[in-house]
């Protein structure tokens, strides 16, 4: 059980994405009490008590200089990283309390470069990431029952999605992915969870 929840976590993270650029530096967003707040992408996530049994874990500014490899408000070396196609970690929420056997429902926000020369910077990326994740899958004996583009709505706005389904052995995991553009920079909304549970994360988000 461990070896596939940690597996399922590996292949969430494949696909993560979004950050917060300003006139003459980078950020990654920043938390507002238990709101993380991200102008450049132009929403917020309240991070409280999202399952109403306030079990949860999220990681933002200070947390993420390890995962990124550099201070989260160093906007230079952000910055570097981006250039070199690198994606960077805004915002992590764990909910341990919904899920059982270990398992957690994820939501998590990235950021990266669009795609060059791409059209729909936003499509380019989710076209991306369901190339990836069938690969990952098949390496690690997983089948891709599904891996659709489609739309979501988050905050009174539309953006493209891309839903997975998973199988191994009889168990299922599905994914949601939202890619988002904001500034010059495309980010990512991953959802590592049932599509039926999506909806309450959702909700979660306001416009900024």
């Amino acid at each position: 059980m461990k070896k596939t929840v940690s597996l399922l976590l590996m292949l969430a993270l494949l696909l993560c994405g979004f950050a917060a650029a300003e006139a003459g530096g980078f950020e990654l967003g920043h938390m507002e009490d238990s709101l993380y707040v991200n102008d450049e992408m132009g929403l917020a996530f309240e991070v409280s008590d999202v399952s109403g049994m306030g079990y949860f874990v999220s990681y933002a500014g200070d947390d993420l200089t390890d995962a990124n490899g550099c201070a989260w408000n160093d906007s230079e070396a952000l910055q570097a990283k981006l250039d070199e196609d690198q994606v960077l970690t805004c915002f992590a929420y764990g909910d341990a309390s919904a899920r059982i056997a270990g398992a957690i429902n994820m939501v998590k926000i990235t950021v990266e470069s669009p795609a060059e020369g791409a059209d729909d910077p936003q499509l380019a990326m989710l076209e991306e990431g369901k190339a990836a994740l069938e690969a990952q899958a098949k390496e690690n004996g997983y089948n891709m029952e599904k891996a659709e583009i489609g739309e979501m709505e988050i905050a009174g706005a539309t953006y493209p999605s891309l839903s997975i389904d998973l199988e191994s052995g009889g168990h299922h995991k599905q994914m949601t992915y939202v890619a988002i553009l904001g500034g010059d920079h495309v980010y990512r909304i991953s959802f590592d969870m049932d599509s039926s549970e999506v909806a309450s994360y959702v909700s979660h988000f306001s416009a900024r």
